[in-house]
Order: structure tokens, then sequence, then C-alpha cells
């Protein structure tokens, strides 16, 4: 069984998907050019802690306000102000609703640009539609009702083109470790294959959509590693990037999984060196059917699809209007909705790579 299984209250009958979006970068001359917004430092510098993100300007120069190895926090995602010439940022789900967005850019003169979307600004009401994604294998008591629902998700999210990307690409294959130590037993026999699977699922373009051609992608299962996902339970990327694309377990609260992707620019565009992936043993997982019975119990392969589309490039789509792509910031539990990719979803990362 998972490590820690959370309080099930009415609000927290949705989950969502956590994506933590980590990007370190030596910008360029597009960093270079941003100016520093005056401000008062008596007013809201405060010299030590935890600084939040609503309470500061736009943009701080060095001169406002040294900011330079401090916390910046928007909702729980808590993120460290990165070095001049570098950028992070964090796209956070929570349970029950919302999304917040934390991006934090530092030009070359130490300035720090700071932009957040707060879950007041970018809301899904609860218990609509699009807020409750099918369940394609017949649902916990099975029968025809479930796979009529699932009839019409499907239909929707191949007449929906929406997607959106975060600027930054591969330009060589992925190639990536798994550490599999912190694997619930319960999954061990199935873990590996499940995420190797769904990995080469996005790569190769698969969706519920007939669509054949397959995007420019490759990746490759590398094999294992006792290095650790660059990535801690409070929802930050933990260093600059080593380079190694880990994926493996931690124990993460309130979320199903969080990606720390890191790039840099190379003259022409942003280009990925890296991709760790850490899945939450807080919740209760499964890989094949559906369990009979199923309770708050979520799809192992579903999620990883979605995560793996933000390792190679795509963002979130907004669930109001949005909620069959499997870039919904929403999943769903006891369902296989998500195991393969919808219009939008596909037609994002034949843009961005071609098709062959």
């Amino acid at each position: 069984m998972s490590a820690t299984r959370p309080t099930l209250t009415p609000a927290r009958r949705r989950a969502r998907l956590f994506g933590v979006i980590g990007v370190i970068a030596a910008t360029g001359a597009a960093l270079a050019a941003q100016s520093a917004t005056e401000g008062t430092a008596a007013a809201w510098c405060s010299p030590a802690g935890i600084l939040r993100a609503d309470t500061l300007p736009g943009t701080v120069s060095p001169a406002d306000c040294d900011l330079r190895g401090r916390e910046i926090a928007s909702g729980s995602a808590h993120l460290t102000v990165p070095a001049p010439g570098s950028g992070i940022s964090a796209l956070e789900g929570t349970a029950g609703g919302g999304e917040s967005t934390l991006i934090l850019l530092t030009a070359p003169n130490g300035s720090v640009t700071i932009t957040r979307q707060t879950p007041e600004d970018h809301e899904t009401p609860a218990n609509t539609p699009a807020n409750t994604p099918a369940n394609d294998a017949g649902g916990p008591a099975g029968g025809g009702a479930a796979t009529a629902t699932s009839a019409a998700a499907t239909t929707a999210a191949c007449r929906d083109g929406s997607y959106t990307t975060m600027g930054y690409k591969f330009t060589g294959r992925f190639d990536w470790y798994l550490n599999s130590s912190g694997t619930p037993g319960y999954l061990r026999p199935s873990a590996l294959s499940t995420i190797a699977t769904a990995t080469a699922d996005v790569a190769r373009g698969s969706n519920k959509c007939g669509l054949a051609r397959k995007p420019k992608l490759s990746q490759r299962y590398a094999g294992g590693t006792s290095r650790r996902p660059q990535i801690s339970a409070a929802g930050s990327c933990t260093s600059r990037g080593d380079g190694v694309s880990v994926t493996g377990w931690m124990k993460l609260p309130r979320v199903l999984a969080y990606t720390c992707s890191y790039y840099k620019w190379n003259g022409r565009s942003w280009v990925v060196s890296e991709s760790d992936m850490a899945m939450s043993t807080s919740f209760s997982w499964f890989t094949g059917r559906i369990p009979s019975r199923c309770s708050y119990t979520f799809d192992l392969r579903g999620v990883v699809v979605h995560e793996r589309g933000h390792t190679f490039g795509l963002g979130h789509v907004d669930s109001r209007t949005h909620g069959s792509l499997t870039m919904s910031p929403y999943s769903a539990p006891c369902t296989t909705v998500n195991r393969a990719l919808g219009y939008g979803d596909y037609r994002g990362l034949s843009l961005m790579y071609g098709v062959s």
C-alpha cells in the first residue's frame, strides 16, 4: 500500500496532476533586455524568510532588493531565485481545483522578473463535465453507461486541437533512468514496464484519434540508477541539473507527480538537457485494468503520459474548455482515459517536432 493515504473529503475526490517544470537556462539576449522595476525595499523586501510572489513587484532590481538565493512562493510552489542568466518555473495543480504558476527569470544584470497566476485567476469549478473524465474501462462496477461516456469523451478529445507549449524541446534522444528504490511493493512487478510503455507512447504520438504519423521524437530507457530525481517534497527543483534524467518515487503529499526539466539556449532555441520525474507514494496506483471496487486509486500509465508530455515540451491546457485532453491538469481516480493523447496533445508534439 502507499506510504501515506490522504484523508478523503468530497473536495478531494478529484486529484490534480502536479507538473513542476524546472527551467535552468543559460539565457541570452532576451533576458538581457529585461529592465528593472523600481520599488521601495522597506515596503516589501524582508531581510529573511520566504517572500510571497503576490507582495513583490513584477521586476526586482538588485538595488531594490537582493534576491540572490532567496525563496519565493506562490500557493504551495516554492522556488529559489536562480543565478543570473537562468530561470525556473513551476506549474502547480492542487487537489480540489485551481492552477498556480510561478516563473522566476534572472537577467544577467541580476534583475529578477516574477510571473505568477493563482487559482483565483484560473479556476475550474468542481463537479463540472470538464472536471470528471470518463472511466473508459467500464468503471468500478463495469457496464455500458461508463463505456458510452468514454466514447463521448474520446469524441470530444479528437475534436479539440488545442495545446500549449513550454518553449523548449529535445534535439536528440531522451535517455532516462529509473531509481526503483522507493517503488511501492505492490507495483514492483509492473512499474518499470508501465513507465516505459507510457514514455514510448508519448514519443511516438500514440493517440485515441487514429492519427498514424509519428512525431520525430526518440527515447530510450537507459537502465537503473542510484541517483535520485532532483525534486523536493516541497515542490521545488533542487539543483541546477546534473545532466542525467531520473525517474523515481517519493513521498509527495497533495500531488500525484512532479516533473523538473532543465534546458539551455543553443543560440536558436531552448534545448532540454535533463528531465526528472517523481511519482508520489502518498497515493494508491494501478497499472493494468481498473481494480474492482476501485476507490481513489490512480492509473500510473495515464499519469506518466501527462508528465512525459511536459518533458517533451507540452504545457497545461485550460481544463474549463479543454478538459478532455491529456494535458488538462486534472486526473481522476479509477480511469484509464489519459493513456492515449487527444488531438490537441498530438498536434502540439507534431508541430514542435515534425512528423514522419
